[in-house]
């Protein structure tokens, strides 16, 4: 899970962890796409989360059941599809 927090972490420092209702452009798609996936990576590692000073999720631990997995897994699948997606070329 590190390794995912750490591309979530470039993503966020790369593109300055802008929020947007719609995005209008690929660059805004990846920023979006960016942005959700931290905030995804967060709620899938609580204890991650407050480590990093977000107290937000203080109440939980990481679901490390096979269907809490399953789920992470699932989420991981969809935000690959998102980001392969994206038009390389126009960003």
């Amino acid at each position: 899970m590190n390794r995912v927090l750490v591309v979530a972490a470039v993503c966020f420092a790369i593109l300055g962890g802008a929020r947007m209702s719609h995005a209008a452009s690929p660059s805004e798609d990846l920023t979006l796409l960016c942005a959700e996936f931290w905030e995804s990576s967060l709620r899938a590692d609580p204890v991650e989360a407050t480590s990093l000073g977000d107290r937000r999720y203080d109440d939980r631990l990481t679901d490390i059941t096979p269907t809490g997995r399953a789920i992470r897994r699932r989420e991981l699948q969809f935000f690959q599809s998102r980001a392969r997606s994206l038009d390389v070329e126009k960003l």
